[in-house]
């Protein structure tokens, strides 16, 4: 609730600014002074001889105190006349100017910057330029200009100055979220004039122009930022600022941003590539064209659908369709016809099909070929753009080979490299819509892998005007297929997505089916469209095949074969035996078959293949594809090819797989493009093939995925590998499942297996008495069981950690091992051990004196001091640790740092803004949001502050990109009024920590689990959770937890046993002593104070304790805090009898309503009787 009154400026000269505008200073120079100093100091008591030094320094004249109070009497007369004179109070400890937050602009300031940030960080960057403008707009000049000479306004106009650059770059870094850089340029390029080595501005400047197709005057802002550096300072460039030099050397295509945003720019943009002289788009391949001239029958209403989604595209909009049916049920045919529409009219089609050949990325690459406009636009885009594009289509070297041996290293590549590709794919479909509609349609999606699906869900939610993405799968298997079933699980929310459904022809429609197949049903009798439909099931397809084997001679019904499989047989039996064998080799090789490829492998003289092909194509059963220039065939139908394997007995099928190996292999560098298919191949050969080379190849395939951030390939193919050896065992068992694990570890995906795993490896090394290699699982098995709650497990971490530490004698895992022991005693609440191994990374950083491994030891030494208590030193080391993450510009380092702070701000010590504050810190980093975890976690914290705060509304907003585990929705969830499924879901959080032994977290989730059972009136099981978790906090020792869990048994047994509750108080303000340092929990103890203290009688202690409780807690801005403390008093006051009771429900309830609690929290506590609020919606 906004304050009602004047609001004080500071950022410039010190005035009144009324609710018209209009302005007033105090009247004088040393008035003016005078109120700088109290607004500078604001909330807090000034000494007189604290105000004389500011007014006069060292040339105070004689009778300073009272020509001080001379000048007081002045501001009270002035602050008078805009009614704010009771703000500045006189007490014992000198003057006190207590205006509210709201009333003064360094305050809103500080609160608009901080939102700005955390919007950003969240991805609203309309809202965040929005608020960093408006905080802009409240600076007016060098704030505390009448106080150049005292020390505290010194350091207080750095750190509003600092704020007041934060702002600037969020207003940039937004600007250039929403595709706004041509007008940012301007306002960038006078920031840079002004501030010559704030990096960050050259940094947004140079992106700025490099978007507005301006690369050199770009190029050149870094080369004037170096000079500046290096003849002034003797300073080189930061890291970050170096490498996107080197991003827009190489025109990297993540520099492009989301051409989504900013629709405007479309009509600028290049136009796509011109085909050679006579050339049109076309269809995009044989398959398309042959269904183009096959009959459409019984679709009217579906093309209607797809024909006005077209039609919106060409209009300038952007759709997405999901076409689905059963195999054969004429999904092709239909779009068959949208492409032909779209060549009609000049326009290009990518035409992808996903053939589960096991490569990654295969539908795109399919895409990137298909037609002659695509490959010339994409040789047209700048280098950054163009080579990640021809990398996927394996027209460009990989670069997996290069990655470096450190994990970190590799999977920071791999996520950059595929950040890249998807920029890149954005800024093709971009390019090739600048000029009119595009259609982008990826076929048979039911078997679509996993790293293309992902790509098309970024280019569905960045879709470019003007293009129509259409996905065809078989359904079944439908969304059952992971990959394609999480894609359509995403595109369900897409309000541009629209679902087409086919299913099969009534018996009309067969018969005019029929009719166009045979040419004259009629010849054949009456009843032959109802058996065909009968036999068919309306399936067109099928239909078709059969009619065609009607049309050879078999009018009798009755002969149809049983299915369609057998038909094709049929057809496949009649054939030459040179066809026959080149649909084997077609076959066995899957996807589109180069003809040069099939030659080889069978072995067969180029016109005896060529005479085959003809055969097969003229037949129907094979079709030249879209890449017909090179040579390439595919079967028209999954069923053809499959109809044609199940012809071959099993020995058969193993040594074609193993010669289509060896022929690809011969032309295959391993790790790079074509690796897939040699270990696909090889797998399919079985005992044909050395178990050696399959192993190896699998191992390629994987690096060739991971290299392109195709985790799921990259698993696939690795496991593939273990499985291979594992009945032989051995080293190099154990090798490959240290692969295996650091797959499933860097990409988050199976914890629990990478453990089974390195398990396996340690098995293995052991048994071979390699114990320097064992004592490395061993310490990779400590870090994962103490690296997430899904496999989490701190004493086997510990155990491991003490074996690698037996076992090991190379000094360059000591650090790794000493790192691993913090970690698994901060989860297992050892506190001890915890300092101890502190104390080591601290020496081993020291004596590196590598900047990254420092900022790993201000972790771990922050929590070991925060764990005994030591709050301020906690923070302080957590600062240094920031710092040092901030220098060598690592973002995994430093969300860490954040979620510590943070989590210790928000969940111990009750100081929401200040985690906030943390948040920002990560939130407002460039780059941050590549990290998807540390990004959640930071997310996360950001929205359980504002839970805390009672900014409900914000809460929501923020939870809104978490996962469902997160911490803040639990907190929403109670907060909400669900106290049951809260209750639950904490239990349920306390049972797996404990199972875990991560007593860290168990013991916050005991706190909120008896904050939850209160609240149901279950104080049994309250206290219950209580005592563990003081259990927990007494034997790490956590001295946080300790005085907030004795807090909180202290309120619940003052009445049922007021002798513990007294000893509770009396250990918890032992600790806290006056508060300082304790933040928003030193209100948890004075309220606590004061209910045990009414228990007893002693109501003026009750009244004292309530006073400083709420105090702090609106200090703190503990909203919902607040509100308890207000509803204590009420209840006290009511049960002594005092007519002020009354009152003190209805502040109460109105203190609830502010917050928009549920009304449930205001029926728990008895306020609805006075006071009643709606239940918000």
């Amino acid at each position: 609730m906004a304050t009602v009154g004047p609001r004080f400026s500071v950022l410039g000269p010190v005035e009144v600014v009324r609710e018209d505008g209009s302005t007033s200073a105090p009247p004088g120079r040393k008035p003016r002074q005078l109120m700088a100093s109290l607004l500078l100091r604001r909330g807090r008591p000034v000494s007189t001889a604290l105000l004389v030094d500011d007014l006069w320094g060292d040339d105070a004249p004689a009778g300073a105190d009272t020509t001080l109070r001379s000048h007081v009497s002045a501001v009270r007369r002035w602050l008078g006349e805009h009614d704010a004179a009771d703000l500045l109070t006189t007490g014992p400890s000198g003057y006190r100017f207590a205006p509210a937050r709201d009333q003064v602009d360094a305050d809103l300031f500080e609160d608009l910057v901080g939102r700005s940030q955390e919007a950003l960080g969240l991805g609203q960057a309309e809202r965040a330029e929005t608020a960093a403008r408006e905080a802009l707009a409240l600076w007016r000049g060098g704030p505390f200009g009448e106080l150049p000479d005292v020390e505290q306004a010194v350091v207080e106009v750095a750190r509003l100055d600092e704020l007041r650059f934060a702002a600037l770059e969020v207003r940039g870094a937004a600007q250039l979220q929403r595709g706004r850089h041509r007008e940012a340029v301007a306002e960038l390029d006078a920031l840079v004039a002004a501030h010559p080595f704030r990096e960050r501005f050259c940094e947004q400047l140079m992106v700025a122009l490099y978007r507005s197709g301006r690369q050199a005057d770009a190029l050149a802002s870094y080369g004037r930022l170096r000079e500046s550096l290096a003849d002034e300072l003797g300073l080189d460039p930061g890291p970050e600022i170096q490498q996107l030099s080197q991003q827009i050397l190489r025109q990297d295509p993540v520099l492009a941003g989301d051409p989504s945003v900013a629709v405007t720019d479309l009509a600028s943009a290049p136009p796509a590539a011109a085909l050679p002289d006579g050339a049109s788009p076309g269809l995009p391949d044989a398959l398309l064209d042959a269904a183009a001239r096959s009959p459409m029958v019984g679709r009217e209403a579906e093309w209607d659908r797809l024909s006005a989604a077209w039609a919106t595209t060409a209009g300038g909009g952007r759709r997405v369709v999901l076409l689905s049916g059963e195999a054969g049920i004429g999904k092709t045919r239909l779009v068959a016809e949208l492409a032909a529409e779209a060549a009609r009219a000049g326009r290009p089609a990518l035409v992808g099909r996903s053939e589960g050949t096991g490569r990654a990325y295969h539908a795109i690459a399919d895409a990137l070929q298909s037609t002659e406009l695509v490959t010339a636009t994409i040789a047209d885009l700048p280098d950054g753009v163009r080579l990640p594009l021809q990398r996927i289509a394996a027209a460009a070297p990989t670069a997996g080979e290069g990655q470096g041996p450190q994990e970190r290293a590799v999977q920071e590549q791999a996520a950059q490299e595929q950040a890249a590709l998807y920029a890149a794919a954005v800024q093709l479909v971009h390019r090739l819509a600048a000029s009119g509609p595009v259609l982008v349609l990826v076929e048979d999606a039911e078997r679509i892998d996993r790293a293309s699906a992902l790509l098309l869900r970024h280019l569905a939610e960045r879709l470019p005007a003007g293009v129509l993405l259409v996905l065809c799968f078989r359904d079944p298997p439908g969304a059952r297929h992971e990959p394609l079933g999480d894609l359509l699980g995403t595109l369900s929310r897409n309000p541009l997505v629209d679902r087409i459904a086919l299913g099969r022809l009534d018996v009309t429609a067969t018969a005019t089916l029929l009719g166009e197949v045979l040419g004259d049903i009629a010849a054949l009798g009456p009843t032959t469209a109802q058996e065909v439909w009968e036999r068919t099931g309306g399936n067109p397809y099928f239909a078709t095949e059969v009619g065609r084997n009607l049309a050879g001679g078999t009018h009798d019904t009755a002969e149809v074969p049983s299915g369609i499989r057998d038909a094709l047989r049929h057809r496949l039996r009649e054939l030459a035996p040179v066809t026959q064998q080149v649909l084997v080799g077609a076959a066995v090789l899957t996807g589109q078959v180069e003809f040069g490829v099939l030659s080889r492998v069978l072995e067969a003289g180029e016109d005896e293949v060529a005479e085959g092909l003809d055969d097969a194509v003229r037949s129907g059963l094979l079709v030249e594809s879209g890449r017909s220039w090179a040579g390439t065939y595919t079967f028209p139908h999954d069923l053809v090819r499959d109809a044609v394997r199940e012809g071959l007995s099993g020995q058969q099928l193993r040594r074609m797989h193993a010669r289509c190996a060896q022929v690809l292999a011969a032309t295959t560098v391993p790790g790079g493009p074509g690796s897939s298919a040699v270990a696909l191949h090889l797998r399919g050969a079985g005992a044909s093939a050395p178990t050696a080379d399959t192993v190896d190849w699998c191992l390629s395939a994987a690096r060739e995925a991971e290299s392109l951030a195709a985790w799921d390939e990259a698993i696939e193919h690795a496991e593939a590998a273990v499985e291979l050896l594992q009945s032989a065992g051995g080293t190099r068992l154990a090798e490959v499942c240290v692969v295996v694990a650091g797959l499933r570890i860097r990409s988050t995906q199976g914890f629990d297996r990478a453990v089974e795993l390195l398990d396996v490896a340690l098995r293995e090394y052991t048994a071979a008495g390699e114990d320097e290699r064992a004592a490395v699982i061993h310490s990779r098995l400590g870090g994962a069981l103490s690296l997430h709650h899904s496999v989490m497990d701190i004493p086997r971490a510990l155990e491991h950690l003490d074996a690698a530490d037996r076992l090991g004698t190379d000094p360059r895992h000591t650090f790794l091992l000493a790192f691993g022991r913090t970690q698994a005693a901060m989860f297992g609440l050892r506190t001890d051990l915890l300092q101890e191994s502190a104390d080591l990374v601290v020496a081993i950083a020291q004596q590196s004196g590598r900047r990254g491994a420092a900022a790993l030891a201000d972790w771990a030494s922050g929590w070991a001091a925060f764990n005994r208590g030591d709050t301020a030193g906690a923070f302080a080391h957590l600062d240094r640790s920031w710092r040092a993450a901030h220098e060598v510009a690592d973002p995994t380092l430093g969300w860490g740092t954040v979620n510590a702070a943070a989590l210790m701000a928000n969940g111990y010590l009750l100081d929401p803004a200040l985690a906030r504050t943390w948040c920002r810190r990560a939130l407002g980093q460039p780059r941050f949001d590549t990290l998807e975890y540390g990004h959640q976690t930071a997310a996360d914290q950001l929205a359980l502050a504002l839970c805390l705060q009672g900014d409900l509304s914000g809460a929501r907003e923020a939870v809104a990109v978490l996962d469902q585990t997160a911490t803040a929705r639990r907190m929403l969830t109670f907060l909400e009024g669900d106290w049951e499924a809260a209750e639950a879901s904490w239990a349920a959080a306390v049972a797996h920590d404990e199972a875990a032994g991560d007593r860290h977290d168990a013991l916050t989730n005991l706190r909120w689990l008896a904050t939850a059972r209160t609240a149901l009136g279950d104080t049994d099981g309250a206290r219950t959770a209580l005592d563990r978790a003081l259990a927990l906090a007494v034997s790490g020792p956590q001295v946080p937890s300790e005085v907030a869990v004795r807090a909180a048994l202290a309120r619940l047994l003052a009445a049922a046993d007021p002798a513990a509750a007294r000893q509770h108080v009396a250990a918890a303000e032992r600790v806290v002593g006056d508060g300082t340092g304790w933040h928003g929990l030193a209100a948890e103890v004075a309220l606590a104070a004061a209910v045990v203290a009414e228990a007893g009688g002693d109501t003026g202690s009750a009244d004292r304790g309530l006073e400083r409780a709420l105090e702090v807690a609106e200090q703190h801005g503990l909203a919902w805090l607040a509100a308890a403390v207000r509803r204590t008093r009420a209840e006290a006051l009511e049960r002594r009898g005092d007519g002020a009771a009354a009152d003190a429900h209805e502040d109460a309830a109105a203190s609830y309503s502010r917050i928009g609690a549920h009304e449930r929290w205001l029926a728990w506590s008895g306020l609805q009787r006075n006071f009643h609020t709606p239940t918000p919606s």
